[in-house]
């Protein structure tokens, strides 16, 4: 979706507030049933220091995940992060 799009933009531009407020108006308007969106919702939790939420989030990610081996395998990486990382 275009609000995913835009929390992308400024996660890679290190915003991750704006972010936030931009994937979480993704996941209001059936974003939760996308692993792409929950995938970057994991991505922009991290960044902000809410590692519990993230791996929440990628979990969520995975369940969806269309069994694309790449996209798994991504995710399943960020799920054995560890913090300090």
């Amino acid at each position: 979706t275009y609000l995913d799009t835009y929390a992308w933009v400024f996660y890679r531009a290190g915003d991750f507030v704006q972010a936030l407020e931009k994937i979480e108006r993704a996941l209001e308007h059936g974003g939760r049933s996308s692993s792409e969106i929950l995938d970057h919702y994991g991505d922009i939790l991290w960044a902000l220091n809410r590692w519990e939420e993230a791996k929440s989030a990628w979990q969520q990610a995975l369940e969806l995940e269309d069994g694309r081996e790449d996209g798994r395998e991504g995710i399943l990486q960020k799920l054995d992060r560890d913090h300090d990382e």
